[in-house]
């Protein structure tokens, strides 16, 4: 009888394993959720004056770029003067600088 004990014990730990797991889930889920909603909300607000900036990959990580003109749409291809290839957009959010008001784009090399 103890070995059913035994596994009836293992059991319940793994079931109560498997709920902390997927709570884990259901709460990163939540929170990407709520991420996404933010990106949203955040790209339909007025572009502010004074263009934009770009979040461009390259050899080294990653650099800032600052340009003149409307934000480019996500999924939107663009080219670089003096970059080689094609950038896509990636996503549009609040610039990382602090207290700036312009738009950033996230690119990707194509």
């Amino acid at each position: 009888m103890g070995d059913k004990d035994d596994s009836g014990r293992r059991l319940d730990a793994r079931f109560a394993d498997w709920d902390a797991r997927l709570d884990r889930v259901d709460a990163q889920r939540r929170h990407a959720a709520e991420v996404e909603a933010e990106v949203v909300v955040e790209t339909t607000e007025q572009p502010a004056p004074g263009g934009h900036i770009l979040f461009v990959p390259s050899p080294s990580g990653y650099e800032l770029v600052e340009r003149d003109g409307t934000t480019p749409s996500t999924g939107e291809e663009i080219e670089l003067a003096g970059r080689e290839g094609r950038y896509a957009v990636t996503r549009v959010v609040r610039s990382p600088l602090p207290d700036d008001r312009r738009r950033c784009a996230y690119l990707e090399l194509t």
